[in-house]
């Protein structure tokens, strides 16, 4: 088989972007969940409030802990994000049992 001047193609870390975070939605006021938890959220709405273009979000979410510094192990990555958030598993579960709110620790890269 002859070769067709394939030629390598490197990639470079600099220019991956990768990502975590960890959010909370249901049904809650995302002010009481600020409250339990004692973490300023990066981002946050509750059913009702109103998106860019003017639709009305039916769920509430509460996001936390963004964090963009990547790092090839995303475990590592991950485990930034969620290290507030370990010493308040109790209060996570009694705002899982009290609302009944579904929990997602997510990325993107």
């Amino acid at each position: 088989m002859q070769s067709r001047n394939l030629q390598p193609i490197y990639y470079y870390f600099e220019h991956t972007n990768c990502y975590t975070y960890f959010t909370i939605i249901g049904d809650f006021s995302p002010n009481t969940i600020t409250e339990m938890l004692g973490l300023e959220p990066e981002k946050f709405w509750k059913i009702g409030d109103k998106r860019k273009n003017g639709t009305i979000y039916n769920f509430s979410l509460w996001k936390f802990g963004t964090c963009d510094e990547y790092d090839i192990d995303v475990d590592k990555q991950m485990l930034k994000t969620i290290t507030p958030l370990l010493s308040k598993i109790e209060t996570l579960n009694e705002i899982k049992e009290t609302f009944e709110v579904s929990f997602f620790s997510s990325g993107s890269s």
